[in-house]
């Protein structure tokens, strides 16, 4: 019933395409300072935390 109203309804596109963003920014942030650390184990250990996160996704997606 929340999203029965109008005036929420329009923000639920909104909300989706921040979540979307958000999964790309965050990481890419915590890359590129890792990075400027030159911190090579954080750097792999976010590639594959974010390729297993990925994999899992999209596993359950397609199940």
């Amino acid at each position: 019933m929340l999203f029965a109203t109008p005036s929420l309804a329009g923000t639920r596109g909104t909300i989706e395409t921040s979540g979307d963003v958000g999964a790309v920014a965050v990481p890419l942030a915590a890359g590129i300072v890792s990075l400027c650390h030159r911190d090579r184990n954080g750097v792999l250990e976010l590639i594959e935390s974010y390729g297993t996160a990925i994999a899992v996704t999209l596993a359950l997606i397609y199940r």
